[in-house]
Protein backbone atom coordinates (compact mmCIF):
# COMPACT_ATOMS: atom_id res chain seq x y z
CA UNK A 1 0.00 0.00 0.00
CA UNK A 2 0.81 3.67 -0.41
CA UNK A 3 -0.48 6.82 0.78
CA UNK A 4 0.63 10.35 -0.56
CA UNK A 5 -1.73 11.44 -3.91
CA UNK A 6 -2.63 7.48 -4.07
CA UNK A 7 -4.46 8.12 -0.63
CA UNK A 8 -6.25 11.25 -1.32
CA UNK A 9 -7.81 9.49 -4.57
CA UNK A 10 -8.95 6.48 -3.01
CA UNK A 11 -10.26 9.12 0.04
CA UNK A 12 -12.55 10.75 -2.70
CA UNK A 13 -13.69 7.22 -4.17
CA UNK A 14 -13.95 5.06 -1.01
CA UNK A 15 -12.90 6.68 2.34
CA UNK A 16 -13.68 3.55 4.49
CA UNK A 17 -11.62 1.71 2.11
CA UNK A 18 -8.97 4.84 3.09
CA UNK A 19 -9.33 5.12 6.61
CA UNK A 20 -8.34 1.54 7.17
CA UNK A 21 -5.46 1.75 4.88
CA UNK A 22 -4.14 4.59 7.41
CA UNK A 23 -5.01 2.39 10.20
CA UNK A 24 -3.31 -0.96 8.85
CA UNK A 25 -0.10 1.05 8.25
CA UNK A 26 0.29 2.33 10.88
CA UNK A 27 0.58 -1.00 12.61
CA UNK A 28 4.19 -2.44 11.85
CA UNK A 29 3.55 -5.13 12.41
CA UNK A 30 1.58 -5.51 9.21
CA UNK A 31 4.29 -3.95 7.30
CA UNK A 32 7.03 -6.20 7.73
CA UNK A 33 4.85 -8.92 6.79
CA UNK A 34 5.70 -10.81 3.43
CA UNK A 35 2.24 -11.42 2.55
CA UNK A 36 -1.14 -9.34 3.36
CA UNK A 37 -4.67 -10.66 2.12
CA UNK A 38 -5.76 -6.94 0.32
CA UNK A 39 -9.35 -5.71 0.99
CA UNK A 40 -8.78 -2.86 -1.56
CA UNK A 41 -10.92 -3.92 -5.15
CA UNK A 42 -9.01 -4.55 -8.29
CA UNK A 43 -10.33 -0.73 -9.97
CA UNK A 44 -8.88 0.69 -6.28
CA UNK A 45 -5.64 -0.70 -6.20
CA UNK A 46 -2.56 1.09 -6.46
CA UNK A 47 -1.33 -0.33 -9.84
CA UNK A 48 -4.57 0.52 -11.39
CA UNK A 49 -4.53 4.19 -9.86
CA UNK A 50 -0.90 4.66 -11.61
CA UNK A 51 -2.26 2.99 -15.06
CA UNK A 52 -5.41 5.49 -15.19
CA UNK A 53 -3.47 8.33 -14.35
CA UNK A 54 -0.58 7.92 -16.85
CA UNK A 55 -3.19 7.22 -19.59
CA UNK A 56 -4.94 10.73 -18.46
CA UNK A 57 -1.44 12.42 -18.74
CA UNK A 58 -1.09 10.94 -21.84
CA UNK A 59 -4.84 11.96 -23.06
CA UNK A 60 -4.03 15.39 -21.99
CA UNK A 61 -0.80 15.40 -23.81
CA UNK A 62 -2.49 13.92 -27.20
CA UNK A 63 -5.22 16.72 -26.71
CA UNK A 64 -2.37 19.60 -26.90
CA UNK A 65 -2.84 20.79 -23.40
CA UNK A 66 1.18 20.61 -22.67
CA UNK A 67 1.52 22.69 -25.72
CA UNK A 68 2.58 19.94 -27.51
CA UNK A 69 6.11 19.73 -25.89
CA UNK A 70 8.27 16.69 -25.97
CA UNK A 71 7.27 14.54 -22.63
CA UNK A 72 9.32 12.54 -20.51
CA UNK A 73 6.88 10.30 -18.13
CA UNK A 74 8.20 8.34 -15.61
CA UNK A 75 5.64 5.81 -14.40
CA UNK A 76 6.71 4.44 -11.07
CA UNK A 77 4.37 1.02 -9.49
CA UNK A 78 5.40 -0.06 -6.04
CA UNK A 79 4.62 -3.23 -6.39
CA UNK A 80 5.56 -5.91 -6.08
CA UNK A 81 7.33 -4.72 -3.04
CA UNK A 82 6.55 -6.83 0.58
CA UNK A 83 4.10 -7.22 2.14
CA UNK A 84 3.14 -8.47 -1.31
CA UNK A 85 -0.89 -8.16 -1.48
CA UNK A 86 -2.16 -9.16 -4.91
CA UNK A 87 -6.08 -7.49 -4.97
CA UNK A 88 -9.18 -9.42 -6.58
CA UNK A 89 -8.36 -12.16 -8.88
CA UNK A 90 -4.98 -11.70 -9.32
CA UNK A 91 -4.33 -12.76 -5.41
CA UNK A 92 -5.20 -16.89 -6.18
CA UNK A 93 -4.31 -16.44 -9.79
CA UNK A 94 -1.07 -18.97 -9.29
CA UNK A 95 -1.15 -21.34 -6.27
CA UNK A 96 1.58 -21.44 -3.98
CA UNK A 97 1.54 -25.66 -4.17
CA UNK A 98 2.35 -24.96 -8.04
CA UNK A 99 5.24 -22.70 -7.49
CA UNK A 100 8.66 -24.40 -8.73
CA UNK A 101 11.28 -23.37 -5.85
CA UNK A 102 14.86 -22.77 -7.44
CA UNK A 103 17.43 -25.74 -7.48
CA UNK A 104 19.64 -24.07 -4.98
CA UNK A 105 16.81 -23.61 -2.01
CA UNK A 106 18.22 -25.93 0.59
CA UNK A 107 21.88 -24.20 0.02
CA UNK A 108 21.16 -22.37 3.08
CA UNK A 109 23.20 -24.01 5.92
CA UNK A 110 26.68 -23.16 3.93
CA UNK A 111 25.90 -19.48 4.19
CA UNK A 112 25.81 -19.38 7.98
CA UNK A 113 29.47 -19.90 7.38
CA UNK A 114 29.97 -17.49 4.88
CA UNK A 115 32.98 -14.88 6.21
CA UNK A 116 30.32 -12.05 5.34
CA UNK A 117 27.16 -13.41 5.46
CA UNK A 118 26.80 -15.23 8.06
CA UNK A 119 26.45 -12.85 10.77
CA UNK A 120 23.73 -11.14 9.10
CA UNK A 121 22.38 -14.54 8.86
CA UNK A 122 22.01 -15.47 12.30
CA UNK A 123 20.81 -11.43 12.92
CA UNK A 124 19.19 -10.53 9.87
CA UNK A 125 19.28 -6.43 9.68
CA UNK A 126 16.34 -4.35 9.81
CA UNK A 127 13.28 -6.69 11.52
CA UNK A 128 14.22 -9.24 8.47
CA UNK A 129 13.81 -7.13 5.66
CA UNK A 130 17.46 -7.76 4.82
CA UNK A 131 19.11 -11.40 3.92
CA UNK A 132 15.55 -13.13 5.15
CA UNK A 133 15.99 -16.60 5.70
CA UNK A 134 12.33 -18.47 5.12
CA UNK A 135 10.35 -21.15 5.30
CA UNK A 136 9.26 -23.32 2.21
CA UNK A 137 5.58 -22.73 2.68
CA UNK A 138 6.33 -18.83 3.04
CA UNK A 139 8.37 -19.05 -0.29
CA UNK A 140 5.99 -20.75 -2.28
CA UNK A 141 2.80 -18.25 -0.94
CA UNK A 142 5.51 -15.02 -1.77
CA UNK A 143 6.11 -16.05 -5.10
CA UNK A 144 2.61 -17.26 -5.79
CA UNK A 145 1.76 -13.56 -5.03
CA UNK A 146 4.47 -12.22 -6.23
CA UNK A 147 3.39 -13.13 -9.80
CA UNK A 148 -0.20 -12.46 -9.17
CA UNK A 149 1.31 -7.75 -8.80
CA UNK A 150 3.24 -8.74 -11.23
CA UNK A 151 0.57 -10.19 -13.72
CA UNK A 152 -1.93 -6.67 -12.07
CA UNK A 153 1.09 -4.74 -13.58
CA UNK A 154 1.71 -6.65 -16.77
CA UNK A 155 -1.94 -5.67 -17.18
CA UNK A 156 -1.16 -2.32 -16.64
CA UNK A 157 1.89 -1.43 -18.28
CA UNK A 158 -0.49 -3.01 -21.98
CA UNK A 159 -3.13 -0.65 -21.27
CA UNK A 160 -0.38 2.47 -21.35
CA UNK A 161 1.16 1.06 -24.70
CA UNK A 162 -2.38 0.31 -26.00
CA UNK A 163 -3.32 4.20 -25.20
CA UNK A 164 0.50 5.06 -26.92
CA UNK A 165 -1.09 3.48 -30.04
CA UNK A 166 -5.02 4.28 -30.07
CA UNK A 167 -3.67 8.05 -29.14
CA UNK A 168 -0.87 8.30 -32.15
CA UNK A 169 2.11 8.64 -30.01
CA UNK A 170 3.63 5.14 -30.21
CA UNK A 171 5.41 6.01 -33.31
CA UNK A 172 7.45 8.72 -31.72
CA UNK A 173 7.78 7.50 -27.62
CA UNK A 174 10.83 5.83 -26.29
CA UNK A 175 9.63 3.53 -23.74
CA UNK A 176 12.19 1.33 -21.15
CA UNK A 177 10.91 -0.78 -18.95
CA UNK A 178 13.01 -1.86 -16.02
CA UNK A 179 12.96 -2.18 -12.43
CA UNK A 180 15.32 -0.94 -9.12
CA UNK A 181 16.19 -4.07 -8.01
CA UNK A 182 15.35 -7.62 -7.96
CA UNK A 183 14.09 -10.43 -5.23
CA UNK A 184 16.07 -13.50 -4.01
CA UNK A 185 12.58 -15.35 -4.76
CA UNK A 186 13.37 -18.08 -2.81
CA UNK A 187 17.21 -18.32 -3.98
CA UNK A 188 19.47 -20.05 -1.25
CA UNK A 189 15.88 -20.11 0.65
CA UNK A 190 16.14 -16.50 1.25
CA UNK A 191 13.32 -13.72 -0.28
CA UNK A 192 13.48 -9.88 -0.40
CA UNK A 193 16.88 -8.27 -1.02
CA UNK A 194 19.88 -7.43 0.78
CA UNK A 195 24.08 -7.11 0.07
CA UNK A 196 25.32 -10.34 -0.64
CA UNK A 197 27.20 -12.19 -3.99
CA UNK A 198 24.10 -13.40 -5.78
CA UNK A 199 22.70 -12.50 -8.61
CA UNK A 200 18.74 -12.27 -7.71
CA UNK A 201 18.60 -8.90 -6.48
CA UNK A 202 21.37 -7.57 -9.14
CA UNK A 203 19.84 -8.72 -12.09
CA UNK A 204 16.79 -6.69 -13.35
CA UNK A 205 14.55 -6.93 -16.22
CA UNK A 206 15.09 -4.17 -18.92
CA UNK A 207 13.29 -3.31 -22.22
CA UNK A 208 13.89 -0.97 -24.28
CA UNK A 209 11.92 0.02 -27.33
CA UNK A 210 12.79 3.02 -29.68
CA UNK A 211 11.02 3.72 -32.88
CA UNK A 212 13.17 3.70 -35.98
CA UNK A 213 16.20 2.48 -34.10
CA UNK A 214 15.36 -0.99 -32.54
CA UNK A 215 13.86 -3.98 -33.45
CA UNK A 216 12.05 -7.66 -31.40
CA UNK A 217 15.35 -8.84 -30.36
CA UNK A 218 16.24 -10.21 -27.27
CA UNK A 219 20.38 -9.62 -25.75
CA UNK A 220 23.12 -10.99 -23.39
CA UNK A 221 24.95 -7.72 -23.84
CA UNK A 222 26.13 -6.45 -20.66
CA UNK A 223 24.83 -3.39 -19.45
CA UNK A 224 24.69 -1.25 -16.33
CA UNK A 225 21.71 0.74 -14.98
CA UNK A 226 24.35 4.14 -15.31
CA UNK A 227 24.14 3.08 -19.39
CA UNK A 228 20.45 4.34 -19.40
CA UNK A 229 20.71 8.35 -18.97
CA UNK A 230 23.94 8.78 -21.28
CA UNK A 231 22.62 6.40 -23.99
CA UNK A 232 18.68 8.03 -24.33
CA UNK A 233 20.80 11.71 -24.62
CA UNK A 234 22.81 10.11 -27.22
CA UNK A 235 19.82 8.74 -28.19
CA UNK A 236 17.63 12.28 -28.23
CA UNK A 237 20.90 13.90 -29.83
CA UNK A 238 21.17 16.10 -26.63
CA UNK A 239 24.67 18.37 -26.63
CA UNK A 240 27.20 17.78 -24.50
CA UNK A 241 27.15 21.43 -22.98
CA UNK A 242 23.56 20.58 -21.69
CA UNK A 243 24.27 17.50 -20.19
CA UNK A 244 25.33 17.02 -16.46
CA UNK A 245 28.97 17.31 -15.59
CA UNK A 246 30.66 14.33 -14.95
CA UNK A 247 27.87 12.03 -16.24
CA UNK A 248 29.21 8.25 -16.57
CA UNK A 249 28.33 5.18 -18.17
CA UNK A 250 28.79 3.66 -22.17
CA UNK A 251 26.56 4.62 -25.17
CA UNK A 252 24.42 1.73 -25.63
CA UNK A 253 23.13 2.52 -28.82
CA UNK A 254 24.92 -0.03 -30.57
CA UNK A 255 23.67 -3.25 -28.82
CA UNK A 256 19.89 -1.61 -29.58
CA UNK A 257 20.48 -1.70 -33.15
CA UNK A 258 22.29 -4.71 -33.60
CA UNK A 259 21.63 -7.15 -30.71
CA UNK A 260 24.99 -8.93 -31.50
CA UNK A 261 27.12 -6.22 -30.62
CA UNK A 262 28.39 -5.84 -26.93
CA UNK A 263 29.65 -2.55 -25.88
CA UNK A 264 31.06 -3.37 -22.62
CA UNK A 265 33.07 -5.95 -21.26
CA UNK A 266 32.09 -5.86 -18.00
CA UNK A 267 29.93 -3.77 -15.19
CA UNK A 268 30.88 -2.38 -12.09
CA UNK A 269 28.45 -2.37 -9.09
CA UNK A 270 28.69 -0.82 -6.07
CA UNK A 271 26.78 -1.20 -2.63
CA UNK A 272 26.56 0.95 -0.02
CA UNK A 273 24.22 -0.43 3.16
CA UNK A 274 23.58 1.98 5.92
CA UNK A 275 21.07 0.82 8.79
CA UNK A 276 22.06 2.27 11.58
CA UNK A 277 23.99 4.07 11.98
CA UNK A 278 26.50 1.72 11.64
CA UNK A 279 24.67 -0.76 12.70
CA UNK A 280 23.69 -3.63 12.71
CA UNK A 281 23.90 -3.29 8.55
CA UNK A 282 26.94 -0.79 7.27
CA UNK A 283 29.07 -2.01 5.02
CA UNK A 284 30.25 -1.40 1.04
CA UNK A 285 30.26 -3.96 -1.43
CA UNK A 286 31.47 -4.06 -5.22
CA UNK A 287 30.65 -6.11 -7.83
CA UNK A 288 32.21 -6.81 -11.00
CA UNK A 289 30.57 -8.74 -13.57
CA UNK A 290 32.28 -10.10 -16.85
CA UNK A 291 30.42 -12.14 -19.47
CA UNK A 292 32.11 -15.15 -17.94
CA UNK A 293 32.22 -14.75 -14.31
CA UNK A 294 30.88 -12.54 -11.28
CA UNK A 295 33.40 -11.32 -8.55
CA UNK A 296 32.17 -9.95 -5.14
CA UNK A 297 34.45 -8.29 -2.75
CA UNK A 298 33.82 -6.87 0.81
CA UNK A 299 35.06 -3.74 1.92
CA UNK A 300 35.56 -4.71 5.74
CA UNK A 301 36.58 -8.25 4.46
CA UNK A 302 40.32 -8.47 3.55
CA UNK A 303 41.06 -11.22 1.81
CA UNK A 304 38.35 -13.24 0.86
CA UNK A 305 35.45 -12.65 -1.82
CA UNK A 306 33.37 -14.81 -4.14
CA UNK A 307 33.19 -15.92 -7.55
CA UNK A 308 31.03 -17.65 -9.40
CA UNK A 309 31.30 -19.12 -13.32
CA UNK A 310 28.25 -17.36 -14.65
CA UNK A 311 28.44 -19.65 -17.64
CA UNK A 312 28.43 -23.44 -15.80
CA UNK A 313 27.38 -22.29 -12.06
CA UNK A 314 23.90 -20.83 -12.58
CA UNK A 315 22.92 -21.36 -9.19
CA UNK A 316 25.60 -20.01 -7.97
CA UNK A 317 26.83 -22.74 -5.25
CA UNK A 318 30.33 -23.11 -6.25
CA UNK A 319 32.40 -20.61 -4.96
CA UNK A 320 35.76 -20.14 -6.80
CA UNK A 321 37.46 -17.78 -4.90
CA UNK A 322 40.14 -19.89 -3.63
CA UNK A 323 39.94 -22.89 -5.99
CA UNK A 324 41.91 -20.45 -9.08
CA UNK A 325 44.16 -18.25 -7.70
CA UNK A 326 44.93 -16.61 -11.01
CA UNK A 327 41.65 -16.35 -12.11
CA UNK A 328 41.03 -14.46 -8.89
CA UNK A 329 44.33 -11.85 -9.45
CA UNK A 330 42.81 -11.04 -12.77
CA UNK A 331 39.00 -10.25 -11.74
CA UNK A 332 40.67 -8.50 -8.74
CA UNK A 333 42.87 -6.50 -11.17
CA UNK A 334 39.64 -5.62 -13.52
CA UNK A 335 37.68 -4.49 -10.79
CA UNK A 336 40.79 -2.21 -9.50
CA UNK A 337 40.40 -0.41 -12.62
CA UNK A 338 36.93 -0.40 -13.35
CA UNK A 339 36.70 1.13 -10.06
CA UNK A 340 39.26 3.69 -10.48
CA UNK A 341 37.77 4.88 -13.98
CA UNK A 342 34.37 5.77 -11.97
CA UNK A 343 36.54 8.13 -9.65
CA UNK A 344 35.86 11.89 -10.78
CA UNK A 345 39.39 14.19 -11.26
CA UNK A 346 39.91 16.48 -8.91
CA UNK A 347 40.73 19.61 -9.09
CA UNK A 348 38.24 20.15 -11.76
CA UNK A 349 39.84 21.82 -15.24
CA UNK A 350 38.00 25.48 -15.25
CA UNK A 351 37.94 27.55 -18.61
CA UNK A 352 41.55 27.74 -20.20
CA UNK A 353 43.19 27.07 -16.51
Amino acid sequence: MVLGHYHEWLEERAPDLAKRVLEDYQNLDNYFELTYDSFIPEDLYNTTYIQNHTIEVLERYAEGKYDSKNFYLHCSFPDPHYPVAPPGKYRDMYKPEDMKLPENFNNISGLYEHPYLGKYMKNPPMRKTLIREESEENIRRFIAFNYGSVSLIDHAVGQILASLEKLGLAKNTMVIFTSDHGDYMGDHSMLLKGPSPFKGTLHIPLIWKVPGLTKPAVTDALISSVDIPRTILDILKIKERYRPPLMQGHNMIPSLKDSSVKVRDSVLIVEDEEVGPRGPLFTRIAHLITEEYKLTTYGELQGYGDIYDRKNDDDELHNLWDKDKKLQLELLDKLLHEYMMTRSRFPIREGGT
